[in-house]
């Protein structure tokens, strides 16, 4: 299940790339002329309202992640505190590692520590999501000048 979701991740990033590559390479400098400049703001304007269709689930996503995150931190604080959990795997050695008693003041980070996957997914999800709001700005700038070009022109 960890795999399908770092896999996930990875395609919706490299598509996000690819669409970015993809416009990039169909937008090329025209003499600008009213006919040209309006065909290029209604395809613009097409780019916008497929951008904006994007939010919503991103923002969902990001919504269960951060949610999971503050969810499994809550327990395992709490399984700290309590001294349910007294030892945890180093993920890059395999080897145990024996918990003491923890001072309050490093009890939350340690739990991040253990929640590592979750708080991977929430930072994902909050760059997926500013990635697709970041993308719909530059195509509305785009916008913005194009129509200053048909203010010009007409």
């Amino acid at each position: 299940m960890a795999t399908d979701n770092e896999e996930y991740y990875k395609q919706q990033i490299e598509k996000l790339e690819n669409e970015k590559e993809e416009q990039k390479q169909n937008k090329k400098f025209h003499s600008p002329d009213i006919e040209t400049t309006t065909s290029e703001i209604r395809a613009t304007i097409r780019e916008i309202k497929q951008e904006r269709s994007k939010i919503k689930p991103a923002a969902t996503e990001k919504a269960r992640a951060i949610s999971n995150f503050k969810s499994k931190k809550a327990i395992t604080v709490l399984k700290l505190k309590n001294r349910l959990i007294t030892e945890m795997t180093d993920k890059d050695t395999g080897e145990i590692v024996e918990i003491p008693p923890l001072p309050a003041t490093v009890i939350t980070d340690i739990a991040e520590g253990i929640c590592w996957y979750e708080l991977l997914q929430r930072e994902e999800s909050e760059a997926m999501y500013k990635a697709i709001i970041a993308t719909l700005e530059s195509i509305r700038a785009e916008l913005n000048g194009l129509q200053s070009i048909s203010r010009h022109l007409e």
